[in-house]
């Protein structure tokens, strides 16, 4: 559930500044269901679409942590 309200948050405020904070908390939602690959979907896009912004960091080490 959390993840879907996660998903709603970008979809309605996509210039909004925690869309990447937002992206993250799904990854997270996903990852406290053992859903990896979603989890990862998510940490992705942190990285590919705000690659300076500190989410992608966290992103990054929760990549390292699931490969």
């Amino acid at each position: 559930k959390a993840a879907n309200i996660f998903k709603e948050l970008v979809q309605a405020y996509p210039k909004g500044q925690k869309v990447p904070d937002a992206l993250l908390k799904t990854g997270y939602s996903y990852m406290s269901i053992d859903d990896v690959n979603q989890a990862n979907h998510y940490f992705k896009q942190v990285i590919t679409r705000y690659p300076f912004s500190p989410a992608a960091d966290k992103a990054q080490q929760k990549l390292s942590q699931n490969q």
